[in-house]
């Protein structure tokens, strides 16, 4: 049997002259969208008979292969192209394009990719933002457009692999990002709540553990407490604060390192290079995380089943990442309602309110949007325009005073 391999991978010519037979040939692969290899062969008398049978098949594969590119569902091009990346993009964001991804209707995951139109996308797009959140409410702005960006990028690579010739969701349009008015507490506000929070009462008031020890109850009136303190003092995102570990926390230097988040009680970097920094923290709140971080190697002693194998600050009663979700509910929202504040507080207005007292008192803007971990200055001033249009009223007014040599401004 004499074998002549071709060296362009499209397959290898035998000539099969075992047992007597005298037969010639062309064995080749085809891979189907999701990589697997099913194989073939072409078997002639002779070899001029083989190669004009694999030239024909060759002529007749490339004109039948946009075609049968042509047959994949939107779902399975998903899947595919997921799967792709998965190893060039850091696992937050493939998470997050994949929980993307399941938000695309039924009715445009089982078209074909060459019969959807930009039609068939902005429908689902409005679809989505009227009625397609839970509860039949409708998605956010942002997120919708997070789902467009997403399915952009992946229809350009259907572009690439010749899948479909045009992107279709290019056409398509985003819906309209409105500025939300950010929600930011006052100083009398900020010392209520810390005073709530360092407390505990309104674990008593309508939250009973049941049967729980009173150590677990000081356990999340500390960790409450001193989370909601270390918030207001840095205005690290809610990911951040619960994928903060002791080892990133320097008391030496009062600082901290931001470098990671826990995402859906996960561990991963955070998303962006912006992201990364050192946050210089006051020494009152340097000195509560170490009597919190003292008192919970005494917590951890008294109760074996807590294992805290991420090294974290915050962690739930048996050392494992928390739920933010279920933390939000159980514990935070509790402490909003019964320090009477707005029921809209949410834990990242602590990270606004942060940032609004800083400008308020006159800390430069660079200096405000490095602690947020913010790519430019510009995007802080845009966020927070509430706190620097009072401070160019006080400017003008302040000009005014030294113009005049006097106070009425």
């Amino acid at each position: 049997m004499a074998v002549v391999h071709k060296t362009n991978g499209e397959g290898s010519i035998i000539h099969d002259t075992a047992g007597g037979r005298d037969r010639w040939i062309y064995q080749y692969c085809i891979y189907d969208i999701h990589g697997k290899r099913k194989r073939h062969s072409i078997t002639r008398r002779t070899k001029t008979e083989l190669l004009q049978a694999v030239a024909a098949y060759k002529q007749t594969i490339q004109s039948s292969d946009a075609g049968k590119k042509n047959e994949v569902k939107c779902g399975e091009l998903f899947d595919k192209w997921l799967d792709d990346i998965k190893h060039t993009v850091k696992p937050g964001t493939l998470r997050f394009y994949t929980a993307l991804m399941k938000l695309v209707t039924p009715k445009v995951k089982m078209k074909k990719i060459a019969e959807v139109g930009t039609h068939h996308i902005q429908e689902m797009l409005n679809h989505l933002q009227e009625n397609g959140g839970k509860s039949g409410k409708g998605l956010s702005p942002k997120t919708i457009r997070s789902l467009r960006t997403t399915l952009k990028t992946c229809f350009e690579y259907a572009v690439d692999n010749g899948f479909v010739k045009n992107n279709v969701i290019k056409k398509s349009k985003p819906p309209r990002l409105t500025q939300r008015t950010i929600q930011f507490l006052d100083k009398q506000q900020v010392r209520i709540l810390l005073e709530v929070a360092e407390k505990g009462d309104y674990l008593i008031d309508g939250y009973q553990f049941a049967g729980k020890k009173e150590i677990e109850r000081i356990f999340v009136t500390k960790r409450n407490s001193t989370l909601i303190r270390l918030a207001l003092a840095t205005g690290m995102r809610r990911g951040e604060l619960f994928g903060l570990t002791w080892s990133d926390v320097d008391f030496d230097n009062c600082t901290i390192n931001v470098h990671q988040a826990l995402i859906n009680r996960r561990i991963s970097e955070v998303k962006t290079s912006n992201s990364v920094r050192k946050i210089k923290i006051d020494k009152t709140t340097m000195n509560k995380l170490k009597e919190w971080q003292l008192w919970l190697e005494k917590y951890c002693a008294e109760l074996p089943m807590f294992q805290n194998e991420e090294n974290l600050v915050y962690q739930n009663k048996y050392g494992h990442p928390v739920d933010v979700d279920n933390f939000t509910k159980r514990n935070f929202n509790r402490i909003i309602t019964y320090a009477g504040l707005p029921k809209n507080v949410t834990l990242h207005s602590l990270r606004h309110t942060y940032a609004t007292l800083l400008l308020e008192n006159g800390v430069p803007a660079n200096i405000v949007s490095a602690q947020l971990g913010h790519a430019s200055t510009s995007i802080t001033l845009s966020i927070y325009a509430h706190v620097t249009n009072n401070m160019e009223q006080s400017a003008a007014d302040m000009i005014g005073n030294l113009l005049d040599g006097s106070n009425e401004n």
